[in-house]
This record gives C-alpha cells, sequence and structure tokens, in this order.
C-alpha cells in the first residue's frame, strides 16, 4: 500500500490512491488551476499532505479550518451567555452578595450602589444587569 522512496536524501512517500478519489482531486486542482500541467504524481503528493478523507469525499484543510472557524464563531455567544447567566444568577445568594461587597463598595465604577440599595439588593442589580446582558446577546443574530 505505503511505499518509501529515498531520492537525492529527500524521502517520498508514494501512496497508491482509489483512482475514483483522485480522479475528483485532479478536477478539482484542474479548476482551481486550469492548465497548470501537473503530473499525477503531484496530485497524489499534493493529496497526501494537503487533503484529508472525510467519509468518501476530499476535503481541504482550508475548509476545514473555514468550517471549524465557523462552528465556533457560532458557538462563542452562546458560550458567553451561559457564563452571564451562571455569574448572574449567583448574584441572588447572599454569599455571593457579600463576597462581591468589597469590590463593588470600593470600585470606581459601582460605589453608588449601595448608598441606593443594600448589599443584598445591590448585589441583585448586579445580577439583574448580567442576566439582562445573556438575554440580549442570546437574541441578537
Amino acid at each position: 500500500m505505503a511505499q518509501h522512496a529515498v531520492d537525492d536524501g529527500v524521502a517520498h512517500l508514494a501512496i497508491d490512491l482509489d483512482a475514483e478519489i483522485l480522479a475528483a482531486y485532479q478536477a478539482d486542482v484542474e479548476r482551481q488551476w486550469p492548465g497548470d500541467g501537473r503530473s499525477d504524481w503531484l496530485y497524489a503528493q499534493s493529496f497526501t499532505t494537503h487533503n484529508l478523507l472525510v467519509e468518501g469525499s476530499v476535503m481541504s484543510a482550508g475548509s476545514i479550518g473555514t468550517l471549524v472557524k465557523n462552528v465556533g464563531t457560532a458557538m462563542l455567544p452562546y458560550g458567553l451567555v451561559a457564563m452571564l447567566l451562571m455569574i448572574g444568577a449567583s448574584k441572588w445568594t447572599a454569599t455571593e452578595a457579600e463576597a462581591i461587597r468589597r469590590w463593588v463598595a470600593d470600585g470606581p465604577f459601582l460605589s453608588w450602589i449601595y448608598h441606593i440599595a443594600s448589599v443584598q439588593r445591590g448585589s441583585e442589580i448586579i445580577g439583574s444587569i448580567e442576566i439582562v446582558t445573556a438575554a440580549l446577546i442570546a437574541m441578537r443574530r
């Protein structure tokens, strides 16, 4: 199946590929680079080094990268939503309200909250803002 050969100090790996897969790949390369005149060996080498066989179809490394990027980009906001919901919900507990008390009281942006609300209510206000932010991110298209 696989044969190793050394030519001028450079190791080459020749792999017998299914004729249909190689023909499909050659057609794809010819469509992308018309009239390039590459030999079958170059097609085979390029195929083995830069492409993957996925469920009977040829998928290039670039298209796999694009697929992973698109899936990650689609999932990222929902991961952020999940984190904001968990953190926002925890602000409604007495333990979390006491845990953030020092940070809120000494912070430049949120220190005013304790002037208008108790420690627990201030924590609930912050939690509500986080939950609303998560909902707005989830609804965004």
